[in-house]
């Protein structure tokens, strides 16, 4: 990502920092097993509700939501779109990354209404991955996610331009 994005991620960076000192949590309803409390409606009868939310905005239309309680981290993001090709590049990237949601481990497969990506972290992502590994993760796929649509974009571009003069060329 450019320098501009630096402020940007680093704000990123300290927020999912300070937010996961998760600790673990029995749901004191049914079998007692853990579930996310970020995900619960607040009628699941557990004793904690979210504590929270921290938005963190590039522009209006590129921002990043962490939602975090006692048990779970929630990363919503949102990714600039400034016309219908980005709007597509982005619904194509995400579907593509929602799909292999099992091997990103932390990725939801479906992201909350009106963001493109959404994460979940929780106490048992912590057991596996240290939170270092999990922040670099996260904010590696923000900056990658950038150049990427970027890319995808000038190839479009290109392309669309040389089949232009083609079709000029073929009725000069």
């Amino acid at each position: 990502m450019s320098h501009a994005a630096q402020p940007y991620l680093l704000a990123i960076s300290r927020t999912l920092n300070s937010v996961l000192c998760l600790e673990t949590y029995p749901n004191l309803m049914g079998d007692r097993g853990q579930r996310p409390e970020i995900e619960g409606d607040g009628n699941s009868g557990g004793t904690f509700v979210p504590l929270g939310s921290v938005t963190i905005a590039r522009s209006t239309a590129e921002r990043t939501v962490i939602d975090y309680s006692p048990n779970s981290v929630r990363v919503n993001i949102c990714i600039r779109k400034f016309d219908d090709l980005e709007k597509n590049l982005v619904q194509m990237v995400a579907s593509f990354m929602q799909k292999r949601s099992d091997e990103l481990y932390v990725m939801r497969k479906k992201p909350l209404p009106g963001y493109d990506f959404t994460f979940l972290i929780t106490v048992d992502h912590l057991m596996r991955l240290s939170r270092r590994d999990i922040v670099k993760f996260i904010l590696d796929f923000i900056s990658h996610i950038d150049k990427e649509t970027n890319m995808m974009r000038l190839a479009v571009n290109a392309h669309v331009r040389q089949a232009v003069q083609q079709f000029i060329a073929h009725y000069k």
